[in-house]
């Protein structure tokens, strides 16, 4: 999955999810490009997200090991068939250059 984001201080961009992990038992990082230049990784730790799909809509709220990050960000993500994907998460990013 693909979207955008904004972590508030300049730090906007596109993300990257994969998806891979059909178990569930861990949370993926999200691949991080940055408007200004540089990548990154965001490791979430919260999650509080809207997921829209064929005209229904479920909200999901969870934190990881009741640990919180740094950085909260606002994100959006759109596919096929009407998926929506919106809302906040919070974590830790590492940039990468």
């Amino acid at each position: 999955m693909t979207g955008t984001f904004d972590c508030g201080g300049g730090q906007t961009g596109t993300f990257t999810v994969n998806s891979g992990n059909a178990q569930g038992t861990t949370w993926n990082g999200a691949h991080l490009i940055f408007d200004s230049g540089g990548t990154g990784i965001f490791h979430p730790t919260e999650l509080d997200l809207t997921v829209t799909f064929m005209g229904q809509s479920q909200s999901e709220n969870s934190v990881k090991h009741n640990n919180s990050g740094p950085s909260t960000c606002s994100i959006s993500a759109s596919g096929p068939g009407g998926f929506t994907l919106s809302g906040n998460v919070t974590g830790n990013i590492t940039h990468n250059g």
